[in-house]
């Protein structure tokens, strides 16, 4: 079967109680859905381990697919640099960093 409806959970997704009822809704409608790996992604306050018995059905069931960060890099390289150097170079964008002590 051809995979027609997917969905790529951006990488800053949290796997914790208050998304099941979105990853459910998620699994019900996508055929496939991509997650950025959490664990090689080391992403700060990412818990997946209150879901990871949902994630285990899932990625039994082919339906979700953990995605190493490196590939999401190599392939996309150059417009995420762009979109980092065009960021650095917009003053709002300067600003909000600045307000928001990062």
């Amino acid at each position: 079967m051809e995979n027609l409806h997917s969905i790529f959970y951006y990488p800053y997704a949290s796997f914790t109680n208050p998304q099941v009822p979105l990853l459910k809704a998620a699994a019900l409608y996508f055929d496939k859905i991509y997650i950025l790996d959490p664990k090689k992604a080391n992403i700060p306050g990412n818990r997946i381990g209150e879901l990871a018995e949902g994630i285990e059905l899932l990625e039994k069931e082919k339906i979700l697919e953990r995605v190493p960060p490196e590939e999401i890099l190599h392939k996309y390289e150059a417009p995420i640099t762009d979109a980092i150097r065009k960021d650095l170079q917009d003053p709002n964008f300067i600003e909000v960093c600045r307000s928001s002590g990062r």
